[in-house]
């Protein structure tokens, strides 16, 4: 059957799978120091948020993003907009969590949150500042604390 080497190997090897699994999902969430903004002409898509321009689709899975004080966490385009929430998400340290390019009418502006994950924005001035004529949250957990 197994060698003694290679049960030890495969002690070895389990112990560190196992470790691993124990780890907070936390760990292994991507962290920025700058905001979320779709809008720009040098939008990518990065570890931990995608973009689907074909359906105004945004969508998050444990990222977290942190300002110094100014711009917005993320800015969207205007229209109906959707944001997809997977693990714990956070924006926090910015004058504004969630955001639609500058317009003169918020008309038509909608924002649909969903997802099993959840947001958290803190240490912002404002959540959103107002940019949206409908906010729908369906199924994800959205917290505000305006701590700043």
């Amino acid at each position: 059957m197994f060698r003694t080497k290679s049960k030890k190997g495969i002690a070895c090897l389990l112990a560190v799978v196992i470790t691993a699994l124990m780890l907070p999902i936390s760990v292994f969430a991507a962290e920025y120091d700058q905001g979320i903004d779709v809008t720009a002409d040098d939008y990518t898509d990065r570890e931990g948020y995608t973009w689907d321009s074909a359906t105004n689709t945004l969508t998050l899975t444990n990222v977290t993003l942190t300002g110094e004080g100014t711009g917005k966490g993320i800015l969207l385009p205007q229209g109906e907009v959707t944001i997809v929430l997977e693990g714990e998400n956070i924006i926090q340290g910015f004058a504004e969590g969630l955001a639609q390019k500058s317009s003169s009418s918020t008309k038509g502006n909608s924002l649909e949150i969903k997802g099993s994950g959840s947001l958290t924005v803190s240490q912002c001035n404002y959540m959103s500042s107002g940019s949206f004529e409908d906010v729908t949250v369906d199924g994800a957990k959205l917290v505000g604390d305006n701590t700043n």
